[in-house]
């Protein structure tokens, strides 16, 4: 939306809005379908979180977006993501949750995908890089605490 990619994809192709209503509908007839332990989440989130800080970048240089604003639009894509799944699941957004490495991770894995875009090295090959350092970075923060200054 902030670089003003329209129509939105979820817009443009009306199978995206069924499947969630489809997805909605069942886990309001089988709530206990959609209970998953947190630690079961961490995974998934982190993948998430890779995926679309990256798609995000791309998706930005794509627009002529300068790095560091395009790493900027990642982060907030992969983040917003996460936050928005959690207020629509009414829990507290996993991001001020916990204050282990989050944003940051994605920061750094779009700076990844940069520059390894800037190295001239194949597209896929850098995105596939790219989130994976995303998850890396994230799992490796929560497997050793690793967190910001003042993030306690």
């Amino acid at each position: 939306m902030i670089i003003d990619r329209t129509p939105l994809f979820w817009v443009a192709n009306q199978g995206y809005a069924i499947l969630i209503l489809m997805m909605s509908v069942l886990a309001f007839l089988f709530p206990g379908l959609t209970r998953v332990p947190q630690r079961a989440m961490l995974v998934p989130d982190a993948l998430g979180l890779g995926l679309f800080s990256i798609a995000g970048t791309g998706f930005a240089l794509d627009a002529g977006a300068p790095l560091f604003t395009a790493a900027l639009l990642g982060t907030i894509t992969g983040v917003f993501g996460g936050v928005l799944r959690d207020v629509i699941g009414n829990e507290i957004p996993f991001i001020f949750r916990n204050t282990y490495l989050y944003a940051t991770a994605a920061f750094a894995g779009c700076w990844v995908y940069m520059l390894l875009l800037a190295a001239g090295l194949e597209k896929s090959i850098a995105v596939l890089v790219g989130i994976a350092a995303v998850v890396l970075l994230r799992l490796t923060a929560l497997r050793f605490g690793l967190r910001l200054p003042g993030g306690e």
